[in-house]
């Protein structure tokens, strides 16, 4: 990644060329972000099959930008807000374990916490409202 190589692989059944641009260690699971097809894709490492190494590519000012400013785990064009109540029995769980990479209280008081986030994908918000 700091030499800027493209990559060649195989990832769930598919030839992929990708620009790598940083690694990522996701609730304990190893991921590659890297652009296809100009998108930033995440790619789980243990999924990447035959890679080979190849010339040289020009990093995207754009890309590096989002990635720099982006505060959420996961990188995504689509990037959604929710507003989750967390009542006052839950509120240490919640505090404790940093569930997400960013959020904002709206109200705080003896009902629990008002917060507001904002996440990539919806199942990333749906485990966090199951645990």
């Amino acid at each position: 990644m700091k030499e800027h190589l493209k990559l060649d692989f195989y990832y769930s059944g598919s030839q992929r060329l990708v620009k790598p641009y940083r690694l990522n260690y996701i609730n304990g699971v190893w991921y590659l972000l890297g652009e296809e097809k100009t998108k930033l894709k995440d790619f789980t490492l243990s999924k990447i099959k035959k890679c080979q190494v190849l010339d040289g590519f020009e990093p995207s000012r754009t890309f590096l930008k989002r990635i720099k400013e982006n505060d959420l785990l996961w990188i995504s064009q689509n990037a959604k807000t929710a507003r989750i109540l967390v009542l006052p029995n839950a509120r240490e769980y919640f505090e404790r374990k940093k569930l997400f990479s960013s959020f904002k209280v709206l109200k705080d008081d003896n009902d629990g916490i008002l917060i507001e986030v904002n996440f990539a994908f919806d199942d990333e918000l749906l485990n966090v409202v199951k645990a």
